[in-house]
Parts: C-alpha cells; structure tokens; sequence
C-alpha cells in the first residue's frame, strides 16, 4: 500500500542527512515532470506510467520498490540512475511550495534570494533524526535551489515549444 508523507514545517528540525536507508524508494511512487518523463522513457523505454494526466515512475512487478531501486553486494539501498534522478528524488524529504499546505505558516515560511517559499520535510525520512549532518537551513537552501533549477528548465522548455 502507498505510505502518504507526514508533511512537517522544515523548522521542527535541526539536521538532515541521508542515511541511505531506501526508505523513500520504497514507500511512494515517484512523480516525474513532462520532461523527466520524455529523458527517462527515451533512454530507458517503458519506465512511467500515467493516472489523472500526471507521469510516475514505475515500480517493480511486486510494487514494493522504484524499479530504478537495486542493493550493493552489502545490502545497501543503491539508485540505478543516481546521476539523472528526477527532481522529487533529488529534494526529499523536502516538500517545497508556494503557497502554505497547512494552518502552520510561519513554522513553514522559508526565505530564500528575497522569495518566499512553504518548506516541509516528511517527518518518516530517517535522515531528520540524525545527531550530526547538514543544518536545516542549508538543507532546505540546497533542495530549493535544485527545486528552482528544475522549474527554470520547465519554463524554458515551455517557452522554446510554445
């Protein structure tokens, strides 16, 4: 069955750090822009599959995991297209927004080169309860940066096909 995220206020804490568990590549079904969706089906052939007009990456035959989810000769939870991971990979456990999702504003509200953001963090990722690892903020900096990217690219791409 599809673990739903608990969507919390990045500000709840203190440290992120991926601990490489496979948590997040087994528990939810990776959404995929338009444009993640022509790279990956181009190079990979049948890798999505869509339901309400939106593009998903497939999971394995027994829907436990991302089809792209294999395990080093350790056991250790490894990505097979770690390079070109789609955006919704590259920012979890991050949840970034607009507008806010909940009553929780301000806990949520990130500030980042004069634009206002709504952070939240899936409080199941097992990285948020680490002792060491990269402050909040500069986790939060780094996954808004990448989201950005991703958005440029879409506009752009957007704009060159209009």
């Amino acid at each position: 069955m599809e673990q739903k995220p608990k969507l919390t206020p990045w500000s709840r804490f203190r440290f992120w750090k991926c601990v490489n568990c496979g948590f997040c590549c087994r528990a939810y079904t990776v959404p995929l822009k338009l444009g993640e969706t022509l790279r990956l089906t181009g190079k990979y052939g049948k890798v999505v599959f869509m339901v309400g007009g939106k593009f998903y990456l497939k999971k394995t035959d027994d829907k436990q995991k991302c089809i792209f989810l294999c395990y080093d000769k350790n056991g250790k939870p490894k990505c097979k297209i770690y390079s070109e991971k789609p955006q919704a990979c590259t920012v979890y456990p991050f949840y970034i927004y607009n507008e806010p999702k909940n009553t929780d504003t301000v806990a949520a509200e990130f500030k980042f080169n004069r634009l206002k953001f709504y952070v939240y963090v899936d409080a199941l990722c097992s990285g948020l309860y680490v002792i060491e690892g990269i402050p909040i903020v500069k986790a939060v900096e780094e996954a808004i940066k990448a989201w950005m990217l991703t958005e440029k690219t879409i506009q752009l791409f957007q704009t060159i096909h209009a």
